[in-house]
């Protein structure tokens, strides 16, 4: 029998054998359950997710957002993207950034998108530990930035208001702000 031919002359398992063979995750409930269990899905799914799999498709403000603002993981992964896409300035005209850009592999795409992400991202993330591995790659970065590269170091800030000696970095969300007029940093 062809795959061609209308379903009612197979049976049901020949029908399911030919057209869902394959076990995959759907986007639709990854993105509105955070559900990465696997089903049953068609070999034209299959291959369509196969495509778009590693791509920075999904944007985090279509993810549900009770699920999304109720998991502290989630959150922490906001703040290490946000910090992520800040750091990409100072990487970008670093002259190590060939070398830099190795440091999150096949996931650089975190240095240019703060909303996207991938559905193996996103899998990888409800699965296991996705920010972790993230929040290493901001600590590599925050070390070249603010203690190994001169030229990344020059960038900082001095705080105006503790005229402390120590450089400050747009990067250090939880213990800095940044004046939207004159975008200059300031310690919380």
């Amino acid at each position: 029998l062809s795959p061609c031919v209308p379903w009612q002359s197979q049976t049901s398992g020949q029908y399911q054998r030919r057209v869902h063979g394959r076990i995959g995750t759907y986007s639709s409930k990854i993105v509105h359950d955070l559900d990465v269990e696997r089903f049953l899905i068609c070999r034209a799914s299959e291959s369509e997710l196969d495509h778009i799999h590693e791509k920075p498709i999904i944007p985090r403000s279509i993810i549900n957002s009770k699920l999304y603002f109720s998991n502290e993981t989630m959150q922490r992964l906001s703040i290490v993207q946000l910090q992520l896409t800040i750091m990409c300035n100072f990487i970008e005209t670093c002259s190590q950034k060939t070398s830099l850009r190795k440091v999150l592999g096949t996931r650089s795409y975190f240095l240019y998108e703060d909303d996207l992400i991938s559905i193996r991202d996103m899998v990888a993330f409800l699965n296991s530990n996705l920010v972790d591995r993230l929040e290493v790659a901001v600590k590599t970065y925050e070390k070249h930035i603010t203690r190994e590269c001169a030229q990344c170091c020059v960038k900082g800030y001095f705080c105006e208001y503790c005229k402390d000696p120590q450089p400050i970095f747009t990067f250090q969300i939880p213990s800095i702000l940044q004046c939207e007029t004159c975008g200059g940093c300031f310690h919380t």
